[in-house]
């Protein structure tokens, strides 16, 4: 709901498909017709002693099949009472990054388990600086009104 609402406050509508296989909203942007899929993932991020740590777990299938539009994961942090921030990166980004730098590691069920790491102004996955996707809503401007 946290995220579907800041699509919404960037004018975008926000749907819910009907059937679950892997989508979990669609974005539209109703002047252009343009859509995007979007696969959100929560975690409760755990103090550390200098940030926090969060765990994902995200189907390997679907990180490795290209989708058309493309995917976009939005994977939050929550801590205590309060969302920390959101990373958005594409299926594609981040299959990249699995493949080049080994990001994540595999479970016996087919999941990818991401930690991310967060401390001072780094964000941090298996080596993987992902800061510059930490709230980069530049892909998705507001609509003005």
């Amino acid at each position: 709901m946290a995220v579907m609402s800041e699509f919404l406050d960037r004018g975008y509508n926000v749907a819910v498909p009907e059937v679950d296989i892997g989508d979990d909203i669609f974005v539209v942007r109703d002047r252009s017709g343009e859509y995007r899929r979007i696969q959100v993932k929560t975690s409760y991020a755990k103090p550390t002693g200098k940030g926090t740590s969060a765990r994902y777990s995200l189907r390997r299938d679907r990180l490795v099949t290209p989708t058309a539009p493309e995917t976009w994961y939005v994977f939050v942090r929550r801590l205590e009472n309060q969302w920390l921030d959101h990373i958005l990166i594409t299926r594609e980004q981040l299959h990249a990054y699995h493949r080049a730098s080994d990001m994540g590691s595999l479970s016996k069920k087919g999941f990818v388990i991401l930690y991310i790491k967060s401390e001072a102004e780094l964000t941090i996955c298996s080596g993987v600086d992902l800061s510059a996707h930490v709230n980069d809503w530049s892909d998705w401007p507001p609509v003005p009104h």
